[in-house]
Order: C-alpha cells, then sequence, then structure tokens
C-alpha cells in the first residue's frame, strides 16, 4: 500500500476488510512458530490497518468513509483489498490536507493584520489594534474594524496576506493532495480496468456454455 512518511498506519485492522479465517489463510505467528495459529491476525489484517488520526478527526468518519468505498469496490481477493484500502487512505488523507491548507491562514490572521497595519504607518499601534479586531470585546472590535475598514483592509485582504505568509507550507500541502489524488486515480482506473477485463470473460463464458450443453451428434 503505498504511503509516504506523512502517514503511518498502525491502530487495529478494520473489521470491513476482516476476511472469514479458512484453513487456507495466511496467519502471523504469535512465536517464531513458522506454523500459522488458529484466531491469529492474518497478513491481510495486519496490512490493511486505520491510520492514526489527528486532532478533530473521529474513527465513525472514516469507518463510514471506508465503508461506501468497499461497497463501491466489492474487493473479493487480498490485492482488490488493498486497492481499496489505498482509495481509502488516500483520500482521508487527502481531505485532511485540504483542510488544514484552509485552516491555516485563519489561524494567522492576527500576524497577517498585523503585517498589513505596519505597512501603511501603524507599526507601533499594530498589535493593538489587531489584538482588538480578533478580540471579544465587542467596543474595541468595533472601533478596529471601523479603522481598518477606512483604509481598506478587509478579511479577504487580511486572509489573502496570511496565505502569502504562509505559502511554502500551502505549496506543500497542495503537493500532498495532488500526491494523493494522483494515486487515488491510479488505483480506481486500475480497479475499472480489471472490472471490464473480468466482465467480458464472464460474458464469453456465458456465450460458450449453452454449446457446451448440447448434447454431441451421432457420427455415421
Amino acid at each position: 500500500m503505498a504511503q509516504d512518511d506523512t502517514s503511518h498506519v498502525t491502530g487495529t485492522a478494520s473489521d470491513a476488510l476482516r476476511h472469514p479465517a479458512s484453513a487456507h489463510s495466511d496467519k502471523i505467528p504469535e512465536t517464531g512458530d513458522p506454523t500459522p495459529k488458529a484466531g491469529g491476525p492474518s497478513v491481510a489484517d495486519r496490512l490493511l490497518q486505520a491510520p492514526v488520526l489527528t486532532a478533530g478527526e473521529k474513527m465513525e468518519d472514516y469507518r463510514a468513509l471506508e465503508a461506501q468505498i468497499l461497497a463501491a469496490m466489492q474487493p473479493q481477493t487480498f490485492f482488490e483489498r488493498l486497492h481499496a484500502s489505498d482509495v481509502c487512505h488516500a483520500l482521508w488523507e487527502e481531505q485532511r490536507f485540504r483542510r488544514q491548507q484552509a485552516a491555516l491562514p485563519g489561524a494567522t490572521g492576527m500576524k497577517a493584520l498585523v503585517c498589513l497595519l505596519a505597512s501603511i504607518g501603524f507599526e507601533k499601534d499594530a498589535l493593538d489594534i489587531a489584538t482588538s479586531y480578533f478580540g471579544e470585546d465587542d467596543d474595541e472590535r468595533s472601533n478596529a474594524t471601523a479603522l481598518i475598514r477606512r483604509f481598506n483592509i478587509t478579511d479577504d485582504a487580511i486572509n489573502a496576506q496570511a496565505s502569502q505568509q504562509n505559502l511554502p507550507i500551502l505549496s506543500t500541502l497542495e503537493h500532498l493532495m495532488a500526491n494523493r489524488q494522483s494515486r487515488r486515480d491510479v488505483v480506481v482506473s486500475e480497479y475499472h480496468r480489471r472490472k471490464r477485463k473480468a466482465d467480458k470473460l464472464t460474458a464469453r463464458k456465458s456465450v460458450a456454455e449453452p454449446q457446451s450443453d448440447r448434447p454431441a451428434t451421432a457420427r455415421h
């Protein structure tokens, strides 16, 4: 499963990706004994694991996404399950990076406003004005808002300045999102290719089977 150093898979194996144990299932022995142990975790269970969640993420949300992907792809073999897990991880991390990209400018808005105020001659009072603008006191916030609006400093301008100040990080997040999108597209494309191939094979078999059921014609 394609994962880089931004995501480390740990935790319990996904219940949705587990397959029933059988006499032929590969098991990871708990000791050095190479003989598979009954009830032990399978190779697939060890590989197909949920990611570590970051702050604000919920396991039930990940499971819901996982269930939708499994329902759509309906993996049957080990490698199909790996592909489904790949798609789930890629889409989950893509959404994580997208949230981070949107949140960062807002979290650094005060610094951005200080920079904008300093650029128009308010170096001395920039921090106090910015603190009032983002503060909880209604009167101070109203006064600060009236002041900065006189100089056409809007929320959009503050967010743009914050984005410029965080451009290296935002660019990195953009690259990570593109990486996950590319990985997801590759796996989905391979899934559709395999499905088309399987459908064609099934169609050929359905055409050939009636002919094979016909009684043989006696030769003279």
